[in-house]
């Protein structure tokens, strides 16, 4: 597990040399986080954002007005990233700025800029943005079946390069088999492998250590990635399972490529390692129709962070018909 202590230094060291171009304060906040090195990098990159369309550049140049103009004008402007942004991105960027001016108010007895309502917080009169969003990527979300997996892994022998073929069907099965997420794939490391033991070590989301009993197939798989992977690391030593062509340990951004690639020659639209794990979710419950068995499999904290995966009408039709057929069968 070595190789999440790899990634986190890489991203301290990308982070720490973007705050030298920003004012101090943002250094005090930054070693005054929680969280992985990856949120913590996120925070600093969002805020610095702010700071830059606001040119604030001290303590004193932060205002209400400021805030306020950010949060409800330039968080909707279209940039050269993005033709929209959606609902969850502001809710994002709302409560980043929310821990980030807490810390400013408190730290530099400033005016406050976080106001409590009742229950409800407030940024300098902006309140959290609903997420009007969920409803219709719901309703536009394609639910994966086990028939689509199959047909993406089929498209890896698309690839004519015999190296690259066996590393990417590798990559996208353990996605598919385990419903894991992208940058725990990327920190696996070879010694993370048991493949007589059939087992994985890893370190899930809250910094977790998790043990995985896996199954034949993908240690077959593994094993068939194993025998090309050499051939990657002819100027590099590196304990990474999965390597890019340059011998580095991948990156999200690669296993994001890898499955936008197969699942388009596959099924004609791209998916994002994420919506393979939303497939694996759903596919573990048509299977069962126990969503708890569910949640467990996926390694969820909160049941309802599971259903959010799901139609509500479609867990409740289901589980309603699993109860009346429970109780009168004969």
């Amino acid at each position: 597990m070595a190789g999440r202590i790899e990634i986190d230094n890489k991203v301290d060291r990308e982070t720490e040399n973007k705050l030298k171009t920003l004012p101090d304060f943002m250094t005090q906040w930054y070693y005054s986080l929680g969280g992985t090195a990856l949120t913590r990098r996120q925070y600093i990159y969002k805020v610095s954002n702010f700071l830059q369309v606001e040119n604030i550049c001290n303590v004193n140049d932060i205002t209400r007005s400021k805030v306020r103009e950010y949060l409800t004008q330039h968080i909707n402007k279209k940039t050269e990233l993005r033709t929209k942004n959606s609902d969850s991105y502001k809710q994002g960027v709302w409560s980043i700025l929310k821990k980030f001016l807490m810390f400013i108010q408190y730290e530099y007895k400033t005016e406050p800029f976080v106001d409590n309502i009742g229950d409800e917080s407030t940024i300098c009169g902006v309140s959290r943005p609903s997420n009007k969003d969920l409803e219709r990527i719901q309703e536009e979300r394609p639910v994966l079946k086990s028939s689509d997996f199959k047909k993406m892994l089929r498209a890896t022998n698309r690839e004519k390069n015999d190296i690259k073929r066996a590393r990417d069907k590798a990559i996208l099965f353990l996605l598919m088999a385990t419903g894991m997420r992208e940058s725990e794939l990327c920190q696996i490391d070879i010694s993370d492998f048991d493949l007589e033991k059939q087992t994985l070590a890893t370190i899930i989301k809250g910094d977790k250590p998790f043990y995985r009993d896996i199954s034949q197939e993908i240690c077959e798989i593994i094993s068939e990635w194993i025998k090309y992977r050499p051939q990657y690391m002819a100027k590099r030593k590196t304990d990474a399972l999965f390597v890019s062509t340059q011998g580095k340990r991948i990156s999200p951004d690669t296993v994001d490529r890898t499955v936008k690639k197969y699942s388009k020659l596959a099924l004609g639209y791209e998916l994002s390692p994420h919506k393979l794990r939303g497939g694996a979710i759903n596919i573990i419950y048509e299977k069962t129709g126990d969503i708890e068995y569910t949640r467990r499999f996926i390694h969820h904290n909160n049941i309802a962070t599971t259903q959010r995966y799901f139609k509500e009408e479609r867990i409740e039709q289901k589980e309603g018909i699993k109860t009346l057929s429970n109780l009168i069968n004969v």
